[in-house]
């Protein structure tokens, strides 16, 4: 990797070099420094000119990787962003003097939120926010009903405060739409949208109306004062007082027992799984070991570490250690059709399987479970919409 290279990958992360003393020549001067280093890498044909594309080209080339691994959208995400909120005229090409522009507002004040056209968002949309919704649904939706419960969200990304704020009806799943407005409600944080700004005019018109009636108030001049008969004062309706309810009495919750059928219910044990996607001759390969830590009464502690193809762990992407209820999870969920048990061969040794079939919104999904180690998916096979998508175990350690 080249020393420009490792710069890029750097300024994705979020960790460009803060200057110790941020007045206006070092802010300028910071500023300089990364647009120059961010366009000498990625600017190939040298126009002075900066597309998504081009970016995600140098990306993958910093990687060691192709433009069509998520992960590249994953580490650069930031910049992709920063990119198109600069492009002011939404032309697809960002010039050097808008993204220097845009860097010399962001760091002379770390509150100001750039505006984002609705072009911009439909950028972001089709750029970042699809590919990584469809890998983190590929990896969490186990049983391929399209949405994401609580279950199958920790599991996979193990944020609790994540979920619960995408899931606005609190029924314990999120589905596409909750997650793509709690989307638009993030990007809302950074950046100044279309509706924030029609809202704005709004309320300003809504301002100088209600000064102008004020005024017409306060000076009635010229109005014609018409006699009325002011109203008889409310009179309050006197209610009899209910007797007080009797107190019921508390009910307390059983105590939860203690999982003893799950894969999560032994320290040390540790698993990984291959990841692949496949769109025509399109071919994404990616692995994710996951690693039980300790296990204290109803909960273990997990630490998940996904890998790219060559099994190296990924700079952008560092592990993740969480807690997850220990929690029997032998029976299918509706909607699901149980087929026969089958025995598959993998990591060196045979599972016999629970097998679950799940058909929805045009994709079939096949998921084959150990049932002597609950919640270890042994193979599952998702097909439809153009993409097959594939996990397989290949490595288990007890």
């Amino acid at each position: 990797m080249t020393a420009r290279a490792a710069w890029l990958l750097l300024l994705c992360l979020g960790f460009a070099p803060v200057l110790a003393c941020q007045d206006a020549e070092d802010i300028a001067e910071q500023a300089e420094d990364e647009t120059d280093d961010l366009f000498s890498e990625s600017d190939t044909n040298r126009d002075g000119k900066l597309t998504v594309r081009e970016l995600k080209v140098s990306l993958a080339r910093a990687m060691e990787t192709n433009t069509d691994d998520v992960n590249v959208v994953v580490a650069g995400g930031q910049l992709i962003t920063w990119l198109v909120a600069a492009d002011t005229n939404d032309d697809g090409m960002t010039t050097r003097a808008e993204y220097l522009a845009l860097r010399k507002k962001q760091l002379a004040d770390a509150a100001w939120r750039p505006p984002l056209t609705e072009k911009g968002i439909q950028t972001l949309r089709r750029e970042v926010y699809e590919p990584v919704y469809r890998m983190v649904l590929g990896m969490a939706d186990t049983n391929g009903d399209g949405k994401l419960s609580r279950r199958e969200y920790l599991d996979a990304v193990g944020n609790a405060e994540a979920f619960d704020a995408a899931d606005a009806d609190k029924d314990g799943f999120c589905t596409k739409e909750e997650m793509d407005a709690d989307w638009l409600r993030e990007l809302g944080k950074l950046f100044v949208l279309p509706q924030e700004k029609g809202k704005a005019k709004e309320k300003g018109k809504e301002e100088q109306e209600e000064k102008a009636e004020d005024k017409g108030k306060a000076d009635p001049a010229g109005s014609e004062e018409k006699p009325g008969i002011p109203p008889k004062p409310p009179v309050a309706e006197e209610k009899p007082e209910a007797p007080p309810k009797p107190p019921v009495a508390e009910e307390k919750p059983e105590p939860a027992k203690p999982a003893t059928d799950s894969v999560y219910n032994r320290a040390g044990r540790a698993w990984t799984t291959r990841h692949t996607s496949k769109a025509g001759s399109i071919e994404n390969v990616s692995f994710r070991k996951v690693e039980v830590l300790a296990v204290t009464g109803d909960e273990a502690t997990v630490r998940v570490q996904v890998l790219n193809k060559d099994r190296q762990p990924l700079a952008a992407q560092p592990a993740r250690e969480f807690n997850r209820p220990l929690k029997p999870d032998t029976e299918p969920e509706d909607g699901a059709t149980r087929l026969a048990d089958e025995t598959l061969k993998a990591a060196g040794r045979e599972f016999v399987c629970q097998v679950v079939e799940y058909r929805r919104a045009g994709q079939t999904t096949k998921v084959w479970t150990s049932l002597k180690f609950p919640g270890l998916v042994v193979k599952q096979v998702t097909t439809g919409t153009g993409m097959t998508t594939t996990q397989e175990l290949e490595e288990f350690t007890e």
